[in-house]
């Protein structure tokens, strides 16, 4: 997570060397899942009650978690998990309780990465823009008669996320203060995302972090020696956001003054449109020159050739004051409580106000 909303690329259920390497210094990596910890949470803790006669509780995906750590503790073995959905699951005096009982059995450690809030928000943005560009199942880009409400500008996100950030979005300050109530502030142990040492955050928790526990000298000795992959972006993967923002708008407005009233036709795919005048479907051929992605991609191309860009060129629509001053509020305390150099308030608001970071093109002045 940015606090928990990141993994550390370590519990990995097809990677037996690394598995090999923990057992070797006492660890069972328990690998869950973010899927699995959703469902326990929607099917066991959002149903429990104070009132035992209406607790709804299906306790069966808990339990066979309980199993796995059993296994390892009837083994005498440490269990190292890496979950960052634990961070969204129900804040409740009930689900408290349920967490307590693993100290019946365990010295639990919960470890949070944490980077700055105001660092993570733009890429909470990006994670939500991006289902309505590109779907990640099957590697597609999304095609422009695709209906999707996620064309959002950076400030009208905000907007929508703000209240929900503790509850849905697992903010990294609320996350720490929450498994200290549960486990005690000597057992919630932080460490940053990134220092300027740019020492790998991977090797970092498993040679640093966890040593203070218990230390994995195998395992930190394997991380040590393996050379961090570093994956090209090529031009396929760029994800231009504003540039996807501005071809959507300029093909609506084409569309819309073709048709009054526009519906894909799924008999004959992308590219053909209907429009219902006078109670009869009267089909329209849109001629589809160019994909959605390829656009956005050929006005990156252009944008370049004319030496433009978003950040100096471009009208922008960003977040007022009152969101800025949320936002720097937020992460101050986040930072004072949190990271290792806290930043003064100042400090953080200035370098949010106008930040194209959070901004988005005004497709409306484009």
């Amino acid at each position: 997570t940015e606090l928990t909303k990141r993994h550390h690329n370590i519990p990995s259920p097809d990677n037996d060397k690394i598995d090999e390497m923990f057992k070797k210094d006492n660890y069972t990596i328990v690998w869950h899942g973010w899927s699995a910890t959703e469902q326990i949470s929607e099917q066991c803790f959002q149903k429990l009650h104070p009132d035992p006669s209406k607790d709804k509780c299906d306790y069966t995906l808990w339990n066979q978690l309980l199993a796995k750590y059993d296994d390892a503790y009837q083994n005498g073995s440490h269990v190292l998990q890496s979950e960052e959905a634990f961070s969204i699951i129900p804040r409740t005096e009930e689900v408290k309780k349920i967490l307590q009982k693993l100290k019946e059995k365990w010295d639990v450690h919960i470890i949070l990465v944490h980077r700055t809030l105001d660092s993570w928000i733009p890429s909470m943005f990006t994670e939500y823009r991006l289902p309505g560009v590109y779907r990640k199942t099957n590697r597609i880009w999304k095609k422009w008669d695709y209906i999707e409400p996620r064309q959002l500008t950076f400030p009208q996100w905000f907007d929508m996320m703000w209240p929900t950030l503790d509850t849905v979005e697992g903010d990294p300050l609320g996350t720490k203060e929450w498994f200290e109530e549960i486990f005690g502030s000597q057992s919630v142990h932080v460490m940053e995302m990134i220092l300027p040492d740019q020492k790998d955050v991977t090797l970092r928790f498993v040679c640093d972090t966890l040593d203070e526990i218990s230390e994995a000298p195998n395992a930190c000795k394997f991380f040590t020696k393996r050379k961090k992959r570093i994956g090209k972006r090529n031009q396929g993967q760029i994800l231009p956001l504003n540039e996807d923002l501005i071809m959507m708008k300029g093909w609506h407005k084409y569309l819309s003054s073709k048709l009054h009233h526009m519906y894909p036709d799924e008999d004959n795919g992308t590219g053909t449109y209907y429009n219902m005048i006078d109670g009869k479907r009267t089909r329209m051929k849109i001629c589809q020159i160019i994909e959605r992605h390829q656009a956005a991609l050929k006005f990156i191309d252009y944008m370049s050739s004319k030496n433009l860009t978003f950040e100096k060129d471009m009208p922008r629509v960003c977040m007022n004051d009152e969101m800025t001053a949320k936002l720097a509020n937020r992460t101050y305390y986040s930072d004072k409580t949190m990271a290792l150099s806290p930043r003064s308030y100042d400090e953080i608001y200035n370098s949010i106000k106008g930040n194209f970071k959070f901004c988005s093109v005004d497709v409306e002045k484009v």
